[in-house]
């Protein structure tokens, strides 16, 4: 990596650390929609960190591990935040979930948003905790970023990175798994971020391949979120009748596999051999 890029790669990580704090600071966003743009930046970091060479290892993992513990309090806040909004965007889109029992429901979701929201306010919140990370963050590790000397192969992170999702797509072709998309969400977010550090504002470029990961990747999670939708009701967390389960039940899984047919579609065509758009892409990074 030349110097130019050096010095980019952690202007780039310094200004979502910055975003990161001030969102935690910030009184007038709702502890939500902060998870949400939290988590979201939370990814690209660790995403940009896997371009640091293994030379800097140790400092990456000091700076990583802390931040992941972070992240973790806040999954069930999102999780909860989403099950809400996804079963308000349910019932709207389709009538026959319209029952009485529905509003029963989206109380209990709702209820249960607000203790997960609860959990990382009171106190010390989760945000004050994450403020200092990131903090510790600019101090320990990219304040002393620009005196060291490395050099990275980017083209060849990405290629590292989109081998493993690829990989791991076609391990799960044989038989669809929930969990295994998840892993391959996962992995596709890495790809897409650290894309994204070559591209910046290509993902609202009609065509583009930034724009083609982005739209994959929200397939993935849109799959993601109603597996764990469905396994919640399932595993009674909320109280509904055996009859609206049902429905609940055949209306996702309808969703859902009309959203795998072009999931798995855009996936095959991302991942094709021979010629393939993304590995050609790379060949003059």
């Amino acid at each position: 990596m030349d110097k130019e890029q050096k010095h980019r790669l952690i202007s780039v990580l310094e200004g979502h650390m910055f975003r990161v704090e001030d969102l935690c600071r910030s009184e007038d966003v709702s502890p939500e929609i902060k998870v949400h743009e939290i988590r979201k930046s939370f990814k690209r970091i660790n995403a940009l960190l896997r371009y640091f060479p293994d030379i800097l290892k140790e400092e990456v993992q000091a700076f990583r591990h802390p931040m992941k513990d972070l992240a973790r309090l806040l999954t069930m806040a999102r999780e909860t935040t989403v099950n809400l909004q996804f079963f308000e965007t349910l019932c709207a889109e389709n009538v026959d979930l319209a029952l009485p029992e529905a509003e029963e429901l989206k109380q209990q979701l709702l209820d249960e948003n607000q203790r997960s929201l609860l959990e990382i306010t009171k106190g010390e919140s989760v945000f004050e905790a994450i403020r200092k990370q990131m903090q510790s963050g600019q101090h320990e590790f990219l304040d002393k970023l620009p005196d060291s000397d490395f050099s990275i192969d980017i083209a060849a992170e990405l290629r590292l990175s989109f081998e493993k999702a690829r990989e791991l797509f076609t391990d799960s072709l044989e038989e669809y798994h929930p969990e295994e998309y998840h892993e391959l969400r996962k992995k596709m977010k890495v790809l897409y971020y650290q894309f994204e550090f070559l591209h910046p504002g290509q993902v609202a470029v009609p065509g583009t391949l930034l724009e083609n990961l982005h739209g994959i990747t929200d397939q993935l999670g849109d799959d993601h979120d109603w597996y764990i939708f469905l396994k919640e009701i399932d595993e009674d967390k909320y109280s509904v009748s055996e009859s609206y389960r049902q429905l609940l039940d055949a209306t996702i899984q309808r969703y859902q596999r009309s959203n795998l047919e072009l999931l798995n579609q855009s996936l095959t065509d991302f991942f094709r051999p021979g010629n393939n758009a993304f590995l050609k892409s790379l060949e003059d990074v």
